[in-house]
């Protein structure tokens, strides 16, 4: 905090979690995030109420209005499906907490990412040379504006899909190779 151009500092932070008998993943995201992308009241974390995965969903046949237990350091803490999201990434299924109850229940403080808010015409090139040069020696971070992640997360589909038609060429000599010895 107290950079300039930043006008706030939301943190992130996953870890791995048992959910009848199998991994999970519990993500503790910044409340003014995770509640700010819903309209005021829709999630009530007082009342327990979660975001869950599609997969998580799918996985143990839970629906919207479903309660469910989770062990936590702390001890159970019961939840209620309120929402459910697509989350393409992580396929163990996953719930998404607001920070001030992950922070409370799993005695986490420290985040594995944190999302800066950028105050109107701050370029973010400078505020991520700015973090870089406050904080690079003492942390070993890497700091992505949104363009970053975007420009890596298609480089990841990309070298995807050049796999998958790597594959499917192996598959065209093969089938030849197979037809002209047969």
């Amino acid at each position: 905090r107290g950079m300039s151009g930043e006008t706030s500092v939301s943190p992130i932070r996953s870890l791995e979690a048992e959910y009848a008998g199998n991994s999970i993943v519990v993500q503790g995201i910044g409340d003014d995030v995770l509640l700010g992308r819903f309209p005021a009241g829709t999630v009530d974390p007082s009342r327990g109420e979660v975001i869950v995965s599609e997969t998580l969903m799918e996985r143990y046949g839970l629906v919207e209005g479903s309660r469910f237990t989770l062990e936590t350091p702390t001890g159970p803490i019961s939840l209620i499906v309120k929402l459910v999201e697509g989350d393409y990434f992580l396929d163990l299924g996953s719930v998404k907490l607001p920070w001030s109850v992950f922070s409370e229940r799993w005695k986490e403080d420290k985040a594995n990412i944190f999302l800066v808010g950028l105050a109107p015409g701050t370029d973010p090139a400078e505020l991520k040379k700015a973090i870089d040069s406050r904080f690079a020696d003492r942390y070993d971070l890497t700091v992505l504006t949104r363009n970053d992640t975007r420009t890596a997360i298609n480089a990841l589909i990309d070298s995807t899909f050049a796999l998958m038609f790597l594959c499917e060429g192996l598959a065209i000599l093969v089938a030849v190779i197979v037809v002209m010895n047969g």
